[in-house]
């Protein structure tokens, strides 16, 4: 879920260098859970940027700037 949460409406597209140093997880860790978020169909990635940005599907509900909202 850290990773999940690391998008914001302000950052909606984040590196892996992003995801990992916001949800305290090393880079391999942090590129193993994208990739199975990316095979669940909730993370996609933008090869040609190298950002990673939630899928569409999930609506804004997760993504929210107060980390104790909702």
């Amino acid at each position: 879920m850290a990773l999940l949460k690391a998008f914001a409406s302000d950052r909606p597209r984040l590196t892996l260098t992003e995801l990992a140093q916001s949800s305290k997880l090393d880079n391999g860790a942090a590129r193993r859970l994208l990739h199975t978020l990316a095979v669940w169909g909730r993370v996609q990635s933008e090869e040609a940027t190298q950002h990673y940005r939630l899928d569409a599907s999930l609506g804004s509900g997760l993504i929210t700037a107060d980390p104790d909202a909702g």
